[in-house]
Protein backbone atom coordinates (compact mmCIF):
# COMPACT_ATOMS: atom_id res chain seq x y z
CA UNK A 1 0.00 0.00 0.00
CA UNK A 2 2.92 1.99 0.80
CA UNK A 3 4.63 1.85 -2.20
CA UNK A 4 1.31 2.21 -4.11
CA UNK A 5 0.92 5.91 -2.85
CA UNK A 6 4.01 6.89 -3.72
CA UNK A 7 4.40 5.89 -6.90
CA UNK A 8 1.02 7.30 -7.42
CA UNK A 9 2.47 10.58 -6.18
CA UNK A 10 5.49 10.67 -8.48
CA UNK A 11 2.95 9.91 -11.40
CA UNK A 12 0.83 13.43 -10.26
CA UNK A 13 4.26 15.00 -10.11
CA UNK A 14 5.25 13.99 -13.46
CA UNK A 15 1.77 15.47 -14.63
CA UNK A 16 3.32 18.88 -14.08
CA UNK A 17 6.26 18.79 -16.59
CA UNK A 18 3.16 19.86 -19.24
CA UNK A 19 3.83 23.20 -20.92
CA UNK A 20 3.59 25.57 -24.11
CA UNK A 21 6.40 26.60 -25.93
CA UNK A 22 6.20 30.29 -27.22
CA UNK A 23 9.01 32.35 -29.32
CA UNK A 24 10.29 35.68 -29.02
CA UNK A 25 10.86 37.03 -32.40
CA UNK A 26 13.35 40.26 -32.80
CA UNK A 27 13.70 41.71 -35.83
CA UNK A 28 17.25 43.58 -36.57
CA UNK A 29 17.10 46.87 -38.64
CA UNK A 30 20.44 47.44 -40.46
CA UNK A 31 21.90 51.06 -40.21
CA UNK A 32 23.48 50.91 -43.45
CA UNK A 33 22.96 47.49 -45.56
CA UNK A 34 20.06 46.83 -47.68
CA UNK A 35 16.95 44.68 -47.09
CA UNK A 36 18.60 41.78 -47.60
CA UNK A 37 21.42 42.58 -44.65
CA UNK A 38 24.09 42.99 -47.30
CA UNK A 39 26.61 45.76 -47.35
CA UNK A 40 28.45 46.38 -50.67
CA UNK A 41 31.23 48.35 -51.91
CA UNK A 42 34.13 48.53 -54.63
CA UNK A 43 35.50 45.91 -53.15
CA UNK A 44 33.91 43.67 -50.63
CA UNK A 45 30.22 42.26 -50.37
CA UNK A 46 29.45 41.55 -46.58
CA UNK A 47 26.58 39.30 -46.36
CA UNK A 48 25.19 39.24 -42.40
CA UNK A 49 22.76 36.64 -40.97
CA UNK A 50 21.32 36.69 -37.11
CA UNK A 51 18.91 33.99 -37.40
CA UNK A 52 19.60 31.61 -34.52
CA UNK A 53 18.22 31.13 -30.83
CA UNK A 54 19.21 33.97 -28.60
CA UNK A 55 20.95 35.59 -32.17
CA UNK A 56 24.19 35.15 -33.76
CA UNK A 57 26.49 38.06 -35.59
CA UNK A 58 27.51 35.92 -38.64
CA UNK A 59 29.12 36.92 -42.04
CA UNK A 60 30.35 36.06 -44.78
CA UNK A 61 33.24 38.45 -46.97
CA UNK A 62 33.37 37.99 -50.88
CA UNK A 63 36.10 39.32 -52.61
CA UNK A 64 34.87 41.12 -55.61
CA UNK A 65 38.08 41.90 -57.50
CA UNK A 66 40.52 40.08 -59.35
CA UNK A 67 43.19 40.38 -56.76
CA UNK A 68 43.44 39.50 -53.43
CA UNK A 69 41.62 41.19 -50.37
CA UNK A 70 43.39 41.04 -46.69
CA UNK A 71 41.24 41.35 -43.78
CA UNK A 72 43.02 42.82 -40.96
CA UNK A 73 41.34 40.46 -38.14
CA UNK A 74 43.72 41.86 -35.50
CA UNK A 75 42.42 45.92 -35.93
CA UNK A 76 38.66 44.41 -36.28
CA UNK A 77 36.27 44.70 -33.62
CA UNK A 78 32.79 43.36 -32.94
CA UNK A 79 30.70 46.14 -30.76
CA UNK A 80 27.36 45.29 -28.43
CA UNK A 81 25.73 48.20 -26.81
CA UNK A 82 29.43 49.78 -26.46
CA UNK A 83 31.64 47.05 -25.52
CA UNK A 84 34.11 46.79 -27.51
CA UNK A 85 35.62 42.91 -28.40
CA UNK A 86 38.39 42.17 -30.80
CA UNK A 87 37.80 39.75 -33.53
CA UNK A 88 41.57 38.68 -33.20
CA UNK A 89 42.34 37.54 -29.48
CA UNK A 90 43.31 34.84 -27.39
CA UNK A 91 39.52 34.59 -25.79
CA UNK A 92 37.79 31.83 -26.43
CA UNK A 93 34.13 33.14 -24.79
CA UNK A 94 33.17 36.42 -24.02
CA UNK A 95 29.83 37.24 -21.21
CA UNK A 96 26.95 38.98 -22.21
CA UNK A 97 25.84 40.18 -19.32
CA UNK A 98 27.21 43.14 -19.21
CA UNK A 99 25.68 43.38 -22.13
CA UNK A 100 22.61 43.59 -21.31
CA UNK A 101 22.05 44.81 -17.63
CA UNK A 102 23.47 47.52 -18.75
CA UNK A 103 21.14 48.51 -20.37
CA UNK A 104 17.74 50.42 -18.78
CA UNK A 105 15.51 47.78 -19.26
CA UNK A 106 13.71 47.22 -16.02
CA UNK A 107 10.30 45.38 -16.12
CA UNK A 108 11.15 44.37 -19.88
CA UNK A 109 14.38 42.16 -19.05
CA UNK A 110 13.93 38.67 -17.92
CA UNK A 111 16.27 38.94 -14.79
CA UNK A 112 16.41 35.40 -14.04
CA UNK A 113 17.85 34.35 -17.64
CA UNK A 114 21.49 35.80 -16.35
CA UNK A 115 20.85 35.27 -12.63
CA UNK A 116 23.26 33.02 -10.37
CA UNK A 117 24.52 29.95 -12.16
CA UNK A 118 22.54 30.61 -15.04
CA UNK A 119 24.73 33.24 -16.12
CA UNK A 120 25.67 32.36 -20.01
CA UNK A 121 29.17 33.12 -21.53
CA UNK A 122 29.07 33.18 -25.55
CA UNK A 123 31.76 31.07 -27.49
CA UNK A 124 33.66 32.94 -30.35
CA UNK A 125 36.18 30.94 -32.45
CA UNK A 126 39.47 32.40 -32.83
CA UNK A 127 40.64 34.42 -35.88
CA UNK A 128 44.18 34.40 -37.37
CA UNK A 129 45.69 37.84 -36.97
CA UNK A 130 44.79 38.38 -40.90
CA UNK A 131 43.38 36.32 -43.46
CA UNK A 132 44.03 36.54 -47.68
CA UNK A 133 41.16 36.26 -49.66
CA UNK A 134 41.88 35.26 -53.56
CA UNK A 135 39.67 37.01 -56.16
CA UNK A 136 36.20 36.15 -56.71
CA UNK A 137 35.94 33.73 -53.78
CA UNK A 138 34.50 34.48 -50.15
CA UNK A 139 35.41 33.34 -46.22
CA UNK A 140 33.09 33.03 -43.21
CA UNK A 141 33.89 35.57 -40.37
CA UNK A 142 33.70 33.71 -36.86
CA UNK A 143 30.37 33.78 -35.43
CA UNK A 144 29.60 35.06 -32.39
CA UNK A 145 26.61 33.74 -30.06
CA UNK A 146 24.76 37.18 -29.06
CA UNK A 147 22.88 35.41 -26.26
CA UNK A 148 19.72 37.99 -26.36
CA UNK A 149 17.23 37.31 -23.45
CA UNK A 150 13.92 36.24 -22.60
CA UNK A 151 11.85 39.22 -22.40
CA UNK A 152 8.93 39.98 -19.69
CA UNK A 153 6.17 41.10 -22.47
CA UNK A 154 2.65 39.87 -23.76
CA UNK A 155 2.68 42.18 -26.97
CA UNK A 156 4.73 43.59 -29.83
CA UNK A 157 7.12 45.98 -28.37
CA UNK A 158 8.90 48.61 -30.80
CA UNK A 159 12.15 50.55 -30.22
CA UNK A 160 13.71 53.97 -31.58
CA UNK A 161 17.56 53.14 -32.47
CA UNK A 162 18.44 55.68 -28.99
CA UNK A 163 16.00 53.34 -26.69
CA UNK A 164 16.65 49.79 -28.42
CA UNK A 165 17.93 46.80 -26.17
CA UNK A 166 20.99 45.61 -28.55
CA UNK A 167 22.96 47.91 -30.87
CA UNK A 168 25.66 45.93 -32.57
CA UNK A 169 28.37 47.12 -34.89
CA UNK A 170 31.12 45.64 -37.16
CA UNK A 171 34.27 47.32 -37.48
CA UNK A 172 36.24 45.57 -40.72
CA UNK A 173 39.61 46.63 -41.24
CA UNK A 174 40.81 45.08 -44.56
CA UNK A 175 43.54 45.82 -47.41
CA UNK A 176 44.53 45.76 -50.95
CA UNK A 177 48.29 45.05 -50.29
CA UNK A 178 49.57 42.33 -48.29
CA UNK A 179 51.92 44.39 -45.85
CA UNK A 180 48.80 46.01 -44.56
CA UNK A 181 50.03 49.51 -45.20
CA UNK A 182 46.93 51.23 -46.15
CA UNK A 183 43.65 49.91 -44.20
CA UNK A 184 39.94 50.65 -45.16
CA UNK A 185 37.64 50.25 -42.50
CA UNK A 186 34.19 49.17 -42.55
CA UNK A 187 31.50 50.33 -40.03
CA UNK A 188 27.99 48.21 -40.11
CA UNK A 189 25.56 48.70 -37.70
CA UNK A 190 22.39 47.07 -36.39
CA UNK A 191 19.71 47.43 -33.98
CA UNK A 192 16.67 45.57 -32.73
CA UNK A 193 13.67 47.84 -34.00
CA UNK A 194 10.76 45.36 -32.66
CA UNK A 195 10.20 41.92 -30.21
CA UNK A 196 6.73 40.03 -30.60
CA UNK A 197 5.70 36.96 -28.96
CA UNK A 198 4.93 33.99 -31.22
CA UNK A 199 3.05 30.93 -29.66
CA UNK A 200 4.98 28.74 -32.22
CA UNK A 201 8.02 29.47 -34.26
CA UNK A 202 6.49 29.79 -37.60
CA UNK A 203 8.31 31.86 -38.96
CA UNK A 204 10.68 30.95 -41.45
CA UNK A 205 14.87 31.40 -40.69
CA UNK A 206 15.19 35.12 -41.91
CA UNK A 207 18.43 36.85 -42.12
CA UNK A 208 17.83 40.14 -40.02
CA UNK A 209 15.53 38.37 -37.29
CA UNK A 210 16.26 35.65 -34.45
CA UNK A 211 14.34 34.04 -31.72
CA UNK A 212 14.39 33.47 -28.47
CA UNK A 213 12.55 30.18 -26.91
CA UNK A 214 10.77 30.29 -23.80
CA UNK A 215 8.01 28.42 -21.81
CA UNK A 216 4.46 29.25 -20.30
CA UNK A 217 1.85 27.79 -18.51
CA UNK A 218 -1.70 28.99 -18.91
CA UNK A 219 -3.87 29.87 -16.31
CA UNK A 220 -6.03 26.29 -16.54
CA UNK A 221 -2.58 24.72 -16.58
CA UNK A 222 -1.15 26.62 -13.36
CA UNK A 223 -4.41 25.51 -11.24
CA UNK A 224 -3.85 22.30 -12.36
CA UNK A 225 -0.49 21.88 -11.29
CA UNK A 226 -1.05 23.57 -8.08
CA UNK A 227 -3.51 21.32 -7.44
CA UNK A 228 -1.79 18.33 -8.54
CA UNK A 229 1.32 19.73 -6.00
CA UNK A 230 -0.98 19.68 -3.05
CA UNK A 231 -2.56 16.05 -4.10
CA UNK A 232 1.19 14.81 -3.99
CA UNK A 233 2.30 16.42 -1.03
CA UNK A 234 -0.66 14.74 1.13
CA UNK A 235 -0.11 11.53 -0.39
CA UNK A 236 3.43 11.05 0.70
CA UNK A 237 2.51 12.56 3.72
CA UNK A 238 0.19 9.59 4.34
CA UNK A 239 2.50 7.27 2.69
CA UNK A 240 5.24 8.15 4.94
CA UNK A 241 2.80 7.49 8.13
CA UNK A 242 2.16 3.56 6.68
Amino acid sequence: MKYSVILLALALFSLTSCHEDFYQISTVYGENTDSQQQFENEDIVLKYNFWEDGGILSFTITNKTDKPIFIDWSHSNFIFNGYSYDYYSNETKISTLGVYSGKSINGVYDSEHHSGTSIKTSTITRERSNAQIPPNSYVQAKVVNMDFPKLKMKSEITFEKSTTLLNIRSYLAYSKTKDMDELIYIDNEFWIESVEVLSRRNELPSKNKFYTKGEKFSVIETSIMLGLYATGFVLLIIAASL
